[in-house]
């Protein structure tokens, strides 16, 4: 006598299930295919003003970059220079006249005499 299955075969249960599943998202993807198709912008008018402005878009950025490019490397020149312009520091009457003083009294350089200032 054949045996006669009391419980299912578990086998085939998720054979079937993964079948099913697999067939679902199948539907699922073709589904999704369609709606986009159908909601897909054909105007070429439209597709031109778009292509126009992300044009201007990559330009106004690529200004940008070159223009922020060329600060950092002046900052960088700056820098490596080390001359930076410095406020004139207040100067007093005593520090003027105690100048002139040490400019009295150091000795005179004699003139080389050039073909220039002859």
């Amino acid at each position: 006598m054949p045996k006669k299955f009391t419980s299912v075969n578990t086998k085939a249960v998720v054979a079937k299930a993964r079948k099913a599943e697999a067939k679902e998202l199948q539907t699922s993807k073709e589904k999704q295919a369609i709606e986009d198709a159908y909601w897909q912008d054909d105007d070429k008018q439209v597709v031109k003003k778009q292509q126009r402005k992300e044009e201007k878009e990559k330009k106004k950025q690529a200004q940008l970059d070159k223009k922020k490019e060329a600060k950092a490397l002046l900052e960088k020149e700056d820098d490596t220079i080390g001359t930076k312009s410095r406020t004139p520091s207040k100067v007093t009457v005593a520090q003027i006249q105690m100048a002139a003083e040490k400019r009295a009294k150091e000795p005179a350089k004699p003139k080389v005499e050039t073909h220039l200032t002859k």
